[in-house]
């Protein structure tokens, strides 16, 4: 163990936990596209914070509205989250490094914007490990404490959140976690579609994330010509609250054929979740300072 921390060969299995680029959907058929939106019109005109008018003038379809509907969603909520200094909430994900699909991990997570900081622990997957990331502190890195054993000999070391041991176990880096910088990606990649008349398919459906009623989005991409890092995407956006609380992203099949049924499972990319998302909790400093004697996080 002592020569792994030394070399960093099998540190730190999942010591991130971050959000994807974004963006990719498919397969839901044409008949799909002709879903009723989950909201009423006239509410979602009343709580969207971007003039439509802005996005550029092109027919409208079933799916082109789906499309931008999604991007009025997104900006009210990123208009919500730059109004909050911070949240705490439990994190999952489960995503491909190395050409192979993680493990799910859950963490429960404190964010906050300004300075942003970031403070994890983890739940399942690596149960016990934690994990520290503060803006402008610790020399730019993150501080991270393995779980179990390896906790206990090696203590709470310091990692450079875009190296090459922290980017061996994550698709993302520490510094992209949290709501607001996963909307914004998202926001940028619908931006980016906004003027396609063809070459995806998207459209809108109820569903549910941890009990909680949400609006969910799928885009299926026509052909890796049409979007190369996705085939399909789909994401949930909270209906209270406004926020993505889930993504899933897929890539597209190799050579083999997959049969339909096992498409998704076997071109999954990422999925990330927030969940039990609390607004009201204050987060003071000393919730991302490792003298927190409920952390482990004090170097020896």
């Amino acid at each position: 163990m002592l020569w792994a921390a030394i070399t960093g060969s099998g540190l730190l299995t999942g010591v991130y936990w971050t959000f994807p680029p974004i963006f990719a959907e498919a397969e839901r058929y044409d008949s799909a596209m002709h879903a009723t939106s989950v909201l009423p019109a006239n509410e979602l005109a009343r709580t969207a914070s971007i003039d439509s008018s802005t996005l550029p003038d092109i027919p409208i379809t079933p799916s082109i509205a789906a499309h931008r509907r999604s991007i009025l969603l997104l900006e009210e909520g990123v208009r919500k989250l730059q109004g909050v200094s911070g949240y705490t909430a439990r994190f999952s994900k489960k995503e491909v490094v190395g050409g192979t699909l993680t493990e799910s991990q859950t963490m429960r997570l404190k964010l906050r914007h300004a300075p942003f900081s970031v403070y994890m622990k983890w739940i399942e997957g690596k149960p016990g490990q934690e994990a520290l990331y503060v803006d402008g502190e610790h020399d730019g890195e993150m501080i991270v404490r393995p779980g179990g054993l390896k906790g206990r000999i090696l203590g709470a070391i310091k990692l450079n959140p875009t190296g090459t041991m922290a980017m061996g176990e994550s698709r993302h880096p520490i510094t992209q976690v949290g709501l607001l910088r996963l909307s914004q990606k998202i926001l940028d990649s619908r931006y980016n579609e906004s003027s396609w008349t063809s070459g995806y398919r998207c459209f809108e459906e109820a569903a549910e994330v941890d009990g909680r009623p949400c609006c969910c989005f799928t885009i299926v991409y026509d052909s890796p010509e049409r979007r190369a890092d996705y085939r399909k995407s789909v994401i949930w956006i909270d209906q209270e609250q406004l926020v993505v609380t889930k993504i899933e992203n897929y890539g597209w099949p190799g050579e083999e054929n997959i049969p339909p049924a096992r498409l998704d499972a076997e071109t999954l990319i990422e999925a990330y979740s927030y969940t039990s998302i609390d607004f009201d909790t204050q987060l003071a400093a000393i919730d991302f300072n490792t003298a927190n004697d409920a952390y482990g996080l004090r170097r020896r």
